[in-house]
């Protein structure tokens, strides 16, 4: 069995060649050449959209949809007093 814990701070062996494996993917997609023609109006989107923070993707997600359950109110309840106290 493979703990998490080991001597030194080291990783176990097993846990080493998982990391390298997914290093070893990323690395090898991000040299693959898209096989699609790029679209100006896409790329231009992609490129100027506005890059939201989590707490204003909660306020978009709450006003969308209200809370449903207990942690949901609790967690707007908590962003509601959040935004409150910076104004």
């Amino acid at each position: 069995m493979v703990t998490n814990e080991h001597p030194v701070g080291l990783l176990p062996l097993q846990k080493f060649w998982e990391i390298s494996r997914q290093i070893h993917e990323f690395m090898t997609w991000t040299q693959v050449e898209c096989p699609f023609e790029k679209d100006k109006k896409i790329q231009s989107y992609l490129l100027t959209a506005p890059i939201y923070s989590e707490e204003a993707l909660f306020i978009a997600s709450f006003e969308s949809e209200g809370p449903e359950n207990h942690m949901e109110k609790d967690s707007w309840k908590t962003l509601r007093t959040t935004l409150l106290n910076r104004a």
